[in-house]
């Protein structure tokens, strides 16, 4: 039995892979605790007999898991780094090692699950976009802030928004807003499947080529789908 454990900025994940399926995942915030690490591992039931790991928490967090993990069941952990290359999916980084290890596995799930053209977004605390041709060649992709952090940096950079710091936030809508909490709500909305959108368009073809698959996932994933142009499939375990 595997243990995969996705260490990400916010929240640490994590799922007991038996064979190719995944059963009892589960996910918490982790605020670089340690305290989330021991939750973490209470919550896993038996012993795994290996563990592998995506982590983008730094790599102090990362050995303190590792650290756990060590004297919980006297077992290492297999930290996933990003390769030139994993059977047919070709890294579009000219440094293959800047690409973040959470983009590079869920490039490879989306373009070993479609064979054709994909767009991967990860919406978490960072919103990544990647695009992959078919055939598995990335082809490179963007980053900007999430939604939460998108907003907070409202709040820190504007002094007049620091204001409306205790209001709840309208859930979302694309149309302009007839009030400020409204207007940013709005805004960060439309930035956000703006972005996305002209991902998929950079991937259509002619007719005759298969349409682009657009695969989201991350914990703003379903925020962000109902006010997209465009299909999409839901995957929140894809890393």
């Amino acid at each position: 039995m595997d243990l995969l454990i996705d260490i990400g900025n916010t929240r640490i994940k994590w799922a007991l892979c038996d064979g190719r399926q995944l059963r009892n995942g589960d996910a918490l915030g982790h605020c670089m605790d340690d305290a989330a690490i021991a939750a973490m591992l209470d919550r896993i039931d038996g012993s795994p007999d290996r563990i592998v790991a995506a982590n983008v928490a730094g790599e102090a967090f990362g050995e303190r898991v590792r650290a756990a993990v060590r004297e919980r069941w006297n077992l290492s952990i297999c930290f996933a780094a990003a390769q030139p290359r994993a059977g047919t999916v070709r890294n579009g980084y000219e440094d293959f090692r800047q690409l973040g290890v959470d983009r590079w596995l869920a490039i490879i799930a989306a373009a070993h699950r479609f064979s054709g053209p994909v767009c991967i977004v990860d919406a978490g605390t960072a919103m990544t976009v990647d695009v992959v041709a078919a055939g598995g060649t990335h082809l490179g992709g963007y980053i900007m802030p999430g939604l939460d952090l998108m907003r907070r940096s409202l709040g820190d950079e504007t002094g007049d928004l620091r204001r409306l710091a205790g209001e709840s936030w309208p859930a979302g809508q694309l149309e302009p807003g007839h009030g400020t909490a409204e207007a940013i709500a709005a805004g960060l909305l439309a930035s956000a499947c703006g972005l996305i959108e002209r991902c998929v368009d950079t991937l259509r073809g002619g007719d005759s080529d298969p349409a682009p698959e657009l695969v989201l996932t991350g914990g703003d994933a379903e925020r962000l789908m109902p006010f997209l142009d465009v299909a999409a499939h839901h995957r929140p375990e894809l890393v």
